[in-house]
């Protein structure tokens, strides 16, 4: 008999003994030369971890999830590993989605529900609420915990960048908890990139509540550019004035007042950095000595005037 065919009797063993002493629908669920090629592809592939668990509790636990979940549960276990087992068993009741979540996102469905956030996500949302945290990573958990199904439905209609942008937004507080905040994921859900690149671009005007009302009635309109937003306040939309502002502006003034602006103060500067003239005089005794030598001739006898 060869090794592997001794293998394959030795966990073929060791399934038919946790069909007795454990779940005995395992067997008839899943057939036990299945469950058996299981164990035996866990322990070829990830050896060290079945020999940390230990083999004999290792062939009891996929005999386990083959009782509650045939063979998609096998699979998964086959798709992670004994990761995989350890997973399904903390998923409790929503044990059915983690295997069916293993099975279509593999070790990316393991990295989720390895984290409390995630996990948390997943146990209240499902697997929708896990798609969108594995489809954005260290994105969402934020606004998922505080919008619930909206932020998910946003996420799930958005690419990577404007999923950052939803998270940032709601770090700043414009896409706020409660209604008015999923009014806007609503639009995002709806939408897509489109309407969250239209948010992102007056986020300014969208902190303003009554604009928000106005927006999420018709927002179609306003993504097409078929109307603009009107700031609480002020007749015309932002964009507008600020066009007529830049109009009515006399640009060559504004510039020549800079120039000479600039230039005062580049003359300031070089003049405090101008070495000051240092004068020295001269002592009063010699002052005197000098009137008194003007005052005879070079025999030193006193001019006579």
């Amino acid at each position: 008999m060869t090794q592997g065919n001794i293998l394959r009797a030795a966990m073929g063993l060791l399934v038919m003994t946790a069909c007795i002493n454990g779940p005995g629908q395992a067997c008839a669920a899943v057939p036990a030369k299945v469950v058996a090629e299981t164990v035996e592809l866990l322990v070829k592939r990830y050896g060290d971890d079945v020999l940390r668990e230990g083999t004999e509790n290792v062939a009891k636990q996929v005999s386990t999830i083959a009782s509650k979940y045939g063979d998609e549960g096998l699979s998964a276990v086959r798709k992670v590993g004994p990761s995989g087992i350890k997973v399904i068993q903390e998923a409790g009741e929503r044990g059915l989605d983690a295997v069916k979540l293993i099975n279509r996102h593999g070790d990316d469905a393991i990295w989720l529900m390895s984290k409390p956030k995630g996990m948390a996500i997943f146990m209240k949302y499902g697997e929708d609420g896990a798609a969108a945290l594995i489809k954005h990573k260290g994105i969402g958990e934020m606004v998922i915990e505080s919008n619930g199904k909206a932020a998910i439905n946003a996420l799930t209609a958005v690419g990577t960048q404007q999923a950052r942008q939803i998270a940032m937004l709601h770090k700043d507080g414009i896409i706020l908890a409660g209604t008015a905040g999923n009014s806007l994921l609503d639009v995002i859900a709806k939408y897509g990139d489109k309407a969250m690149n239209f948010i992102w671009r007056n986020k300014g005007a969208l902190a303003v509540t009554a604009v928000v009302g106005t927006f999420v009635a018709n927002p179609e309109a306003y993504i097409d550019g078929t109307k603009e937003l009107i700031v609480e306040g002020v007749s015309r939309p932002a964009t507008e004035l600020g066009r007529e502002v830049a109009r009515n502006t006399n640009w060559t003034i504004l510039g020549l007042a800079g120039i000479g602006v600039l230039g005062g103060f580049a003359v300031w500067r070089a003049m405090s950095m101008w070495p000051p003239r240092v004068v020295t005089a001269r002592p009063t005794h010699e002052k005197r000595q000098q009137s008194a030598d003007d005052c005879h001739d070079a025999e030193g006898e006193p001019f006579v005037h």
